[in-house]
This record gives structure tokens, C-alpha cells and sequence, in this order.
């Protein structure tokens, strides 16, 4: 008798984030300047948010198109609209007006949260502060995403033509974020700055993982501006699974061919280091194929 494998039920990266946010209600989830958001905090944000979604006529399967910078703002809105059983669909925040309507129009958006004034949307628009400073609803509710049920709708970068929707299921991001965490070896001990874009799929794919691990991100607004504020930038040297610590030894680079370009140059990534080499556990991911650790 053949036998077979026995049936897992695949659990959702929110289902997962809500169980991490139970367990260590005060450890922090995200850091955006001075602000810091534990994972209490976020979990009420994500549900009471989603309730305002929600009383805004957003439904499971309806597409949500979010356009903001990296602040806590698009983690809670990326959850609550997965809470929903609605499909995300997060997009930089520099993309010009005339691509956000013609996105809009792709996705057959029912509601645009964006943080500056677009004409010609052909769809509701609010922006995320006004969603999310919403009183009209805020009970909580148990969430409603399904694994085989579609999580995100992720346009390329179109870079070599229009841009294109990228169709992913709750059981796709999982298994993405479980192989990406197993890869990099991330913990949730570290502490991981993230300048990327969170409409990326390298800087998405590090949100994803933080409900994997349940480990702190910081998030950043783009590379140059937290180079530029690093200081006296030191240069550390990198082993060969691409991560670097300071050191008393020679601050020469020692290239890791998985993780520099040819040049063996790497700036970026050691100015991060050196502006957050006060905090333990340290990963730098600035679209390299390790982060900086």
C-alpha cells in the first residue's frame, strides 16, 4: 500500500505575525526615526485598521493599491489588508501620477491609499493618514486570509517594458519568506536596517520575513539619505557569507563575489554599519545577496 504524505495545513505570514506579537507583545517590531513600534502595537494597528478598511467597503478579494514611503505606515496597511482576505498592492512611492492611474486601472483597484493628490483615479482614494487616524470603526476581528487565496498583486519595475502584475498566493510569500530566512540565517535577535523600497520585492521580502522571525526592522528612506548620515563612515571587514562586524583588525575590504559587484566596492552597505554599530545583531540588507551582519 502506497503511503502518503500527510496533509500540513500552511499557515499565513499573518497568521504567524499575530502569534509572534502574542508571545513577545514587547519587543520591537519596527523603528522609523525616533518612533519605535513594538509588536503589540502593531498587531492593534494592523486589526483596528483593517476594521477601517473595512467600514471604507474594502472586502476579501478586492485589490488595494499602496502607495507610501518606508514608514510603519505601509507594514500596517500591507497586514490589515491581508487581515481582510483583500489582495495588496503595495508601489513606490515616487511612481508618477499618470502610471498610478493606469496601475489603478490594471489592478481594478477598489480603493487607492496614497500619500499625495491624484487626479483622474478611477477609483476611491484616501490617504494613509486619514485611514489610519480613522475612529469610525476599531474593534478588532479575527482575521479571514486564506493560504490558497491571492496575498498580493506585485508590479515589475518595468524596466524593460510596462509594468506587469505579479500574481502571489499567502502560501506563496510563506514559503518565499521561509526560504529567504532559512538562506540568510536571520534570527529574532537582529535587527535589520532596510533602505529599499518596501514596494520591492528584496525590500517586501524583508517584511515578510519579520513575520517569519518576528526579529526588529529599521526602516529607512533610501539608501543616500542614511549614508549621508552615518558620519565618519569606517569600513569593516566582510567574510565570505558577506556579513561584517567592527573590528580592531585592518579595515581593508575583503570581497565576497556573492555579495559586491565586480568593482568589490560596497560604501552602502559599511555606512550602515557604521551609523548603527551601537545595536547588537546588526543586518544591513541594501539589495545585496547577503545583508551585512
Amino acid at each position: 500500500m502506497k503511503n502518503h504524505p500527510r496533509k500540513v495545513e500552511v499557515k499565513t505570514l499573518l497568521a504567524n505575525l499575530l502569534a509572534i506579537a502574542k508571545d513577545h507583545p514587547k519587543r520591537i517590531a519596527l523603528r522609523s526615526g525616533n518612533d519605535a513600534v513594538t509588536y503589540e502595537e502593531f498587531r492593534a494597528k494592523i486589526l483596528s485598521t483593517a476594521a477601517c478598511l473595512r467600514a471604507s467597503g474594502v472586502a476579501g478579494g478586492d485589490r488595494v493599491l499602496i502607495c507610501a514611503g518606508n514608514t510603519p505606515i505601509v507594514p500596517i496597511l500591507y497586514f490589515a489588508v491581508h487581515a481582510l482576505g483583500a489582495i495588496a498592492a503595495p508601489v513606490a512611492s515616487d511612481t508618477p501620477d499618470s502610471t498610478l492611474a493606469t496601475l489603478v486601472a490594471d489592478a481594478e483597484a477598489k480603493l487607492a491609499i496614497i500619500e499625495k493628490a491624484v487626479k483622474g483615479m478611477p477609483c476611491a482614494v484616501i490617504s494613509p493618514t486619514e485611514l489610519l487616524g480613522d475612529t469610525r470603526s476599531r474593534e478588532e476581528f479575527e482575521p479571514v486570509c486564506d493560504a490558497n487565496k491571492v496575498a498580493d498583486l506585485l508590479y515589475t519595475s518595468g524596466t524593460t517594458g510596462r509594468k506587469k502584475g505579479v500574481v502571489l498566493t499567502h502560501a506563496n510569500i510563506m514559503a518565499a519568506a521561509h526560504n529567504i530566512t532559512e538562506f540568510v540565517g536571520n534570527g529574532p535577535e537582529d535587527i535589520e536596517v532596510v533602505p529599499l523600497p518596501l514596494s520591492h520585492s528584496f525590500g517586501l521580502g524583508r517584511l515578510r520575513s519579520l513575520a517569519i522571525t518576528g526579529h526588529s526592522l529599521v526602516l529607512e528612506q533610501g539608501v543616500g539619505r542614511t549614508c549621508a548620515g552615518a558620519g565618519g563612515i569606517r569600513h569593516y571587514p566582510a567574510n565570505d557569507r558577506g556579513s561584517a562586524r567592527p573590528s580592531a583588525g585592518s579595515p581593508s575590504l575583503h570581497r565576497d563575489r556573492q555579495c559586491f559587484d565586480e568593482t568589490g566596492d560596497a560604501p552602502v552597505a559599511y555606512g550602515y554599519v557604521a551609523a548603527y554599530a551601537h545595536m547588537p545583531s546588526l543586518w544591513v540588507n541594501g539589495g545585496l545577496t547577503h545583508g551585512f551582519h
